[in-house]
């Protein structure tokens, strides 16, 4: 279910990039690592 789980979010994120980007809204700023 984790490894499942994980390559779901990679591929969200890897999508989400561009136009995060377009935004020039850094990734950090939605990881929940950084809160």
């Amino acid at each position: 279910m984790r490894r499942l789980f994980l390559s779901a979010r990679e591929e969200l994120r890897a999508r989400a990039a561009p136009f995060l980007k377009g935004l020039s809204l850094p990734l950090s700023d939605l990881s929940p690592v950084s809160r």
